[in-house]
């Protein structure tokens, strides 16, 4: 079936060429496989769990005969592309998958996804309760988000989750760690008067705030850092992590304080 399908990306190419969106090679994609009477479905409804809580609903691109997955990219298939394969997978229970890449140098690259063997990650109360005793709270968040980017890579950023489902799969994490995150906004002050509000996504006990933010140019952290600063003061909290999610290779994850 691999194979076949592989035939009829190539054919999809032959005919629209390189340079297009995604959208149009999905649909050529998937009237080739009605024509050649391959039963599929496309834009199904998935939800991504994450440690074994929901996060939020996605769509897949196109799965056929409910047994094979597959991910379309205009650009040549790379490690994140899978990674985001192997989390549709993993909801779905499908068993294999393929990420098909329709190239700008009119090229068709593929690579065969198989799914990811994942542990189970349910933590008792109890347990909790103790890692959060002994946490270092700087040590832990690195180690939360790299355990969120491992999983979901960057793609997840460029679709329809967006920065969304790094911010709860954080959540998730602070949740098993044995904390109790909760939304705030803080006020913008002018001499007394509230002008507007910074939202803190999450804020856990000890006053402690943490900001997740996507980074994407050289300057998206320390505008973030500018804007916290502008309402430290104002609010009741301690401290302000502020968590950086590289979206690409040029980046690095980082942790800044600010109290």
């Amino acid at each position: 079936m691999k194979e076949k399908i592989k035939r009829l990306a190539e054919e999809v190419m032959s005919i629209l060429g390189p340079g297009l969106k995604e959208d149009p090679y999905e649909k050529a994609l998937s009237h080739e496989l009605r024509l050649n009477n391959i039963p599929y479905t496309r834009q199904r409804n998935i939800e991504i769990i994450y440690r074994g809580y929901y996060l939020k609903d996605v769509k897949s691109d196109i799965i056929v005969d409910d047994k094979l997955l597959l991910e379309l990219k205009t650009a040549k298939p790379n490690k994140d592309h899978v990674k985001q394969a192997q989390v549709y997978m993993h909801s779905l229970n499908i068993d294999e998958g393929m990420v098909i890449g329709f190239q700008k140098d009119g090229n068709v690259g593929f690579i065969d996804v198989a799914k990811p063997d994942l542990p189970s990650f349910r933590i008792s109360v109890d347990k909790r309760m103790d890692i959060k005793a002994n946490i270092d709270i700087e040590e832990e968040l690195i180690s939360m988000g790299r355990r969120i980017m491992d999983y979901f890579g960057t793609e997840f950023m460029f679709t329809d989750a967006k920065f969304d489902i790094y911010i709860s799969a954080l959540k998730v994490e602070l949740i098993l760690a044995g904390f109790n995150p909760r939304g705030a906004e803080v006020p913008v002050m002018y001499k007394n008067h509230v002008i507007a509000t910074e939202k803190i996504d999450l804020v856990i006990e000890n006053r402690i705030g943490i900001v997740p933010i996507q980074v994407k140019k050289e300057n998206d952290i320390q505008s973030k850092m500018d804007s916290i600063n502008r309402v430290f003061p104002s609010s009741d909290l301690e401290k302000i992590y502020i968590l950086t999610f590289p979206s690409s290779e040029k980046f690095e994850m980082e942790l800044k304080k600010i109290e």
